[in-house]
């Protein structure tokens, strides 16, 4: 099968590319050959040299602020998402106590006539007048 094969009209696209690359390639040595070798001066070989260690520090410098932001980021999520589990654990454990003893202890206190319920069964308290 041609690497040109059409397939319901339209081209597929690794061919597509690898024409678009073969003619850039082609193109590049033409270019090539028709141009005279230069001589590069020793000063621009190292202003260019010089240029290039510069930005590979820069380069260097920013991955390591990048590094500390990101860390300092990771750290303040963690100590926000602890904070908030521990204010729900709190409320959580708030819920259950005050559910808990209510089932434990069976009492309540009936404020229409000072009774208290134990037990199922009501003990009337003779109000402090």
């Amino acid at each position: 099968m041609p690497d040109n094969f059409q397939i319901s009209g339209q081209e597929p696209q690794a061919s597509k590319q690898r024409d678009y690359f073969s003619e850039a390639l082609q193109t590049a040595q033409q270019v090539r050959s028709t141009l005279e070798p230069v001589q590069v001066s020793s000063s621009f070989a190292e202003r260019l040299r010089a240029q290039l260690d510069a930005n590979v520090e820069n380069a260097r410098e920013m991955m390591v602020v990048q590094e500390e932001r990101k860390n300092k980021r990771q750290w303040m999520l963690a100590g926000t998402s602890g904070f908030v589990y521990l204010i729900a654990l709190a409320y959580l454990s708030y819920r259950l106590t005050k559910r808990l003893s209510r089932r434990i202890f069976f009492w309540r206190k009936d404020k229409a006539n000072d009774a208290v319920v134990i037990d199922g069964e009501v003990v009337v308290e003779e109000s402090e007048a």
